[in-house]
């Protein structure tokens, strides 16, 4: 099986490592890839960046009604 085949078989977990926060460099070190060998994965394969940007939009969205609430005066 080639490297790609396994890597994408991770994409539903690269999406929930990016929505709890975890870096680019984190998710290399989970995928035990090297960081050239994983921005030509990202440029040769748009699922990659995908997978990517909807962790990182969905946890861009909870930092911002996080923002929101505080700015309203939202105390915990």
């Amino acid at each position: 099986m080639a490297k790609w085949d396994l890597i994408a078989e991770q994409l539903p977990i690269i999406t929930k490592m990016a929505r709890e926060g975890n870096t680019e460099t984190e998710i290399i070190e989970y995928l035990k890839i090297s960081r050239n060998t994983f921005y030509k994965y990202k440029k040769q394969h748009p699922e990659l960046q995908e997978a990517l940007n909807e962790g990182y939009r969905t946890s861009l969205e909870k930092v911002e009604a996080a923002l929101y609430k505080a700015a309203l005066g939202y105390s915990y």
